[in-house]
């Protein structure tokens, strides 16, 4: 392949071994499943994370120009969670159906795992045993907020051409119109998805 990235064995020339140990079958922290969704999902959230971080040591300007790799980071690792989880709960069959019918599009991932995500809130819910909480009730506010989050994450970028690039197919603006992004909120509330759904991608 090209200078820095190579396939199969690293031979000390270029900096990618792709192929490590923590892609295979129990050898990340004894996980007895395929980890390369870890690397994969964890990995854009993390990137982001560390961007988003940076935001009190740099400059507005400077965040100006990060936002847009930060707010693409955590929309990837938002659509790879859902596919995952739609991986979890249905047959390979099911899920070429599904990739061809929704593609990247973060509201038909969210529609087709609705009843999941649903049952994962009830039961992360449950488990936490809060006095005097109305657990259905709860798990219904959490899940609205759940969806609204995405549904705002569609509504700006269901081209997938606003955060990724500066003009779409027709070379207009990506993003014709001035927004300002929260990504302090952003990461809070990425935060929260991840403490209820990290068990479908991790162990």
């Amino acid at each position: 392949m090209g200078m820095f990235v190579h396939e199969g064995r690293y031979n000390n020339v270029g900096f990618a071994h792709i192929n490590t140990d923590w892609k295979k079958k129990d050898n990340f922290n004894s996980s007895p499943i395929d980890s390369a969704s870890i690397g994969y999902i964890n990995g854009y959230k993390t990137a982001a994370d560390i961007l988003v971080s940076q935001q009190n040591n740099d400059t507005n300007t400077m965040m100006d120009m990060m936002v847009f790799p930060a707010f693409f980071l955590y929309r990837q690792y938002i659509e790879l969670l859902l596919k995952k989880m739609y991986e979890n709960t249905h047959s390979s069959q099911e899920q070429l159906v599904m990739i061809k019918k929704c593609g990247r599009n973060i509201k038909m991932l969210f529609e087709h795992n609705i009843d999941h995500i649903r049952v994962i809130i009830f039961d992360f819910i449950q488990e936490q045993r809060p006095k005097g909480i109305d657990v259905i009730q709860a798990s219904d506010q959490i899940f609205r907020l759940i969806e609204n989050f995405l549904m705002e994450i569609n509504r700006y970028d269901s081209s997938l051409f606003a955060f990724p690039y500066s003009s779409n197919r027709n070379l207009a603006e990506s993003l014709p119109h001035q927004i300002s992004v929260d990504l302090i909120t952003i990461k809070k509330t990425v935060d929260h998805i991840d403490t209820i759904f990290h068990h479908e991608y991790d162990v």
